[in-house]
């Protein structure tokens, strides 16, 4: 967790209560619970601009439906498949690290979610000869 500012909370009476109740069942302490609650409220919020939030914080650009912006996502496919290639190599000769096998399954996903991407683009451009 990252560096940790500390806040003075008043609660009435029931509240606190209500917080030391919730904290026992869930094996945390009071100011525990109230972290979780405030992160999983904050996890809950949709992102600002609209745009889904991928668990490590990845956000997966569009893909244009324009025969430019498919060969650009279709290149950027092929440096990731290169990238996982090369995790999967060192992984073979030296070992990885916990990261970098992280690193090799958002890959994998991003791949598949483009290449969805790009089949969705693909089907919105006009057809030639109709």
């Amino acid at each position: 967790m990252s560096d940790l500012l500390q806040m003075k909370l008043s609660l009435p009476r029931e509240l606190a209560e209500y917080v030391h109740q919730q904290a026992a069942r869930s094996d945390r302490t009071p100011s525990g619970m109230i972290r979780h609650w405030i992160s999983e409220q904050r996890r809950r919020e949709p992102s600002p601009d609209g745009t889904p939030v991928f668990p490590a914080g990845r956000i997966i650009p569009g893909v244009p439906a324009t025969v430019d912006g498919i060969a650009a996502a279709k290149e950027h496919v092929v440096a990731l498949l290169e990238e996982q290639k090369q995790l999967h190599r060192r992984k073979r000769v030296s070992g990885t690290t916990v990261a970098e096998d992280t690193r090799a399954d958002a890959i994998t996903s991003e791949v598949g979610i483009i290449n969805q991407r790009i089949a969705a683009a693909e089907k919105m451009l006009p057809r030639n000869g109709g």
